[in-house]
């Protein structure tokens, strides 16, 4: 814990408090900490980046309606943040092109170029096809030829996805989404936003490997309530597979890397073993 947490967790959360881990992915994760006098949530060693979000754009997009946790404390050196603890989760029945999340981030997509028109802080968004040749022998080589015979095939529609068509969270999977007191989404996790296409977004909005009407009707979705952005790109529902694919791409060099907590190294087992056939189901 942080130098100056602990009188900050006291004179937010009263005495005696208690800390438990919250389950991710990746990095160090999150703590809830409980008192007397209510919840936070902490958030320790993450980017620069995401603490300057929620100091700095996450007031001004609660102003446009978009829910996001309010910022109780923050410090760096590493950076460091105490956000408020949201009640809800988004149910499992909700991880499939939810509605109310294709609206969320369709109005992101929109108010996000004007909103952050000057920031220079976001994630870089690219892509590097050596990282291929850096999972051989971490995945097995009949599904990484798949994986680079579909970006082959699909190269001008793939290289579109990290042209910097608006800002995007970066990982508005199902697990970041949390439902206010009020019924609202609140999207979390907000290390990774960026330049980017849409369509990453979208992708892993979407829990696991999804098919292909799952990914259309997701598509129309968005076409619906934010036809502008996308018109003159590839096929929206193409660039939404091709997202899936490159995040799951992203997973497994997270995975190489040592970059998983215990939780999304079971994600990777389950993902090693269920991409071959997605592809073929998608791209043969």
């Amino acid at each position: 814990m942080h130098e100056g947490c602990p009188d900050l967790l006291a004179e937010y959360l009263g005495t005696p408090y208690t800390m438990e881990r919250l389950s991710g992915v990746g990095g160090s994760g999150c703590h809830v900490a409980r008192g007397p006098l209510g919840e936070a949530v902490l958030k320790c060693d993450l980017p620069p980046r995401e603490e300057y979000f929620y100091r700095e754009w996450a007031p001004l997009l609660r102003r446009k309606g978009l829910a996001t946790p309010e910022l109780l404390a923050s410090g760096a050196d590493p950076s460091w943040v105490l956000l408020e603890r949201l009640p809800a989760t988004l149910s499992s029945e909700r991880w499939q092109g939810d509605s109310e999340v294709v609206a969320y981030l369709a109005r992101w997509h929109q108010t996000s170029v004007e909103l952050l028109n000057d920031a220079n802080m976001g994630y870089v968004y690219a892509w590097d096809h050596s990282v291929l040749e850096e999972l051989s022998g971490f995945i097995d080589a009949k599904t990484l030829e798949q994986i680079g015979s579909v970006i082959d095939r699909h190269r001008t529609e793939f290289q579109s996805l990290f042209e910097p068509l608006t800002w995007i969270h970066g990982d508005p999977n199902p697990t970041n989404w949390l439902v206010t007191a009020s019924g609202d989404l609140a999207l979390i996790d907000w290390s990774r936003y960026g330049r980017a296409h849409p369509a990453i977004d979208l992708a892993i909005s979407l829990a696991g490997l999804p098919d292909w009407d799952v990914i259309r009707n997701l598509a129309q979705q968005y076409r619906v309530v934010n036809p502008d952005l996308v018109k003159h790109s590839h096929p929206l529902d193409q660039a939404i597979a091709l997202g899936k694919l490159w995040t799951a791409i992203d997973f497994f060099v997270m995975g190489q890397r040592g970059a998983l907590s215990a939780d999304g190294n079971q994600g990777l087992e389950m993902l090693q073993m269920r991409l071959a056939p997605w592809l073929r189901s998608l791209f043969e």
